[in-house]
């Protein structure tokens, strides 16, 4: 059995504080790497508001098929990251989310290095959000569309 390696620290803000951060000051092309996923895509903070943020991604080696397509688990992935994040920067540094459903369309085939997706909230509930998504080629070729419930969740300290 192979030994696992500790998780690395986590920032010091929650990720609905970095994304609003972001937000507020205007930022653009901002390396995002606050959880180990959005690292190994390598994901770049493009701009964003309140309840919109937009996302570039780079497609690892590893997220490949045999045939140099990306792997569908790989877009629902980067999909999935755009809407937490645009759900994120409508929550108070309280809360976070997790999913409830997670609904993909796939459009074309991924044969991309980069990929940008969006993320935008539809509607903010007392206890639900619902959000949106969609993937494009770095030729600008819509690749999937996602919609998405999210559960507010109350964040417990440790």
């Amino acid at each position: 059995m192979s030994e696992r390696s500790a998780p690395e620290s986590r920032p010091a803000l929650s990720g609905a504080s970095v994304i609003r951060t972001l937000i507020e000051t205007e930022a653009t092309e901002v390396p995002f790497a606050s959880t180990p996923m959005m690292k190994a895509l390598n994901a770049v903070f493009i701009r964003g508001q309140q309840g919109s943020v937009r996302f570039r991604f780079t497609v690892p080696e590893q997220g490949r098929q045999g045939d140099g397509l990306i792997h569908g688990g790989i877009v629902a992935t980067m999909l999935d990251c755009a809407m937490s994040m645009a759900a994120l920067s409508v929550l108070s540094p309280e809360e976070t989310i997790a999913s409830i459903n997670l609904n993909i369309n796939f459009m074309r085939p991924g044969i991309a290095n980069h990929c940008e997706a969006e993320g935008q909230i539809d509607k903010v509930g007392r206890s639900v959000l619902f959000a949106r998504s969609s993937i494009y080629s770095d030729q600008g070729k819509c690749l999937a569309t996602a919609i998405s419930t999210f559960a507010r969740i109350r964040s417990t300290a440790d």
